[in-house]
């Protein structure tokens, strides 16, 4: 049965391409739609296509350059396929839901203080949470000065795990129906993404639980990428493991061909091409190949 193994990551200009080659992938952070939220996920994309797929009115159009790598070196660095899904399927509404279960109750041991306050009843009566499921209102209602701090410490714990791992079914969650720049319904489940996520950047939400604008959030929407050059965010990458280098001009195939002889070293590189385990050309050509 024939398989598709290679890895895309496409982009619109040759400098990214060399960039990547001699410095990694750099993590920046890209919008979805979860949960009836706009959301900025630290990421760096990859397309499990055919180089047929690349292209104006094909399934991913984002531009004529790329860096290609195989599935078995995604899998050896921790990439993954995302899952896809649609507005208030079981998926969905599980995120949102185990989102909002697990985010107050990270908070109980500074609520308790409220607690020893003067004619206190309960804590809602004196704070408001957006959201608040019943079964976070009942358990928070729950607390008062003779609660014993063990049990406080270990719900604690216990939310912050919970909220840690719908972090990162958030992280490779996906829409399978996104907007385009040009605001047209195009159906993402297509592209077949990968992702290598960074969750040490944190995901960040453009409202707060006030409803508030998020400004750090429209901080980032307003930042050009890639968003991060530290070392821990970069998906570092060896010549050895691209399989293929793709560029739009064949004059930039001689051209990228001399740049990464002189980055890495004419030996290695013609033995590479030699063996064809790195190969460098035109969009069109590897289409051709196909």
């Amino acid at each position: 049965m024939k398989q598709v193994d290679n890895l895309l990551h496409i982009t619109n200009d040759l400098s990214t391409v060399k960039n990547i080659v001699t410095q990694g992938f750099k993590a920046s952070y890209a919008v979805e739609n979860l949960g009836g939220r706009r959301i900025l996920i630290p990421m760096v994309s990859f397309s499990n296509l055919l180089f047929r797929d690349i292209g104006e009115e094909e399934v991913v159009d984002y531009g004529n350059y790329g860096v290609v790598i195989n599935r078995e070196f995604a899998v050896q660095n921790g990439l993954n396929p995302v899952i896809y899904i649609y507005e208030n399927s079981i998926v969905d509404k599980s995120i949102t839901n185990l989102l909002n279960l697990s985010l107050v109750p990270q908070t109980l041991d500074i609520l308790k203080d409220i607690s020893k306050g003067k004619g206190f009843i309960k804590i809602t009566d004196h704070i408001k949470f957006n959201p608040l499921p019943k079964e976070v209102k009942e358990l928070i209602n729950s607390i008062d000065k003779h609660t014993d701090d063990n049990l406080i410490l270990a719900i604690k714990k216990y939310a912050e795990e919970a909220h840690q791992n719908v972090f990162f079914q958030i992280l490779l969650s996906k829409p399978y129906k996104v907007k385009n720049k040009n605001n047209q319904t195009r159906i993402a489940y297509n592209e077949r993404e990968w992702r290598k996520g960074f969750l040490n950047l944190g995901i960040i939400f453009e409202t707060k639980m006030s409803g508030e604008k998020n400004p750090e959030f429209e901080k980032w929407i307003g930042t050009d990428k890639p968003h991060f050059n530290e070392p821990k965010n970069i998906l570092k990458i060896d010549i050895e493991n691209i399989t293929h280098l793709i560029v739009e001009k064949e004059r930039e195939v001689s051209e990228l061909t001399d740049f990464i002889k002189d980055e890495f070293s004419v030996k290695k590189i013609d033995s590479l091409l030699a063996t064809e385990s790195l190969k460098i050309g035109t969009l069109e050509k590897f289409k051709k190949s196909e």
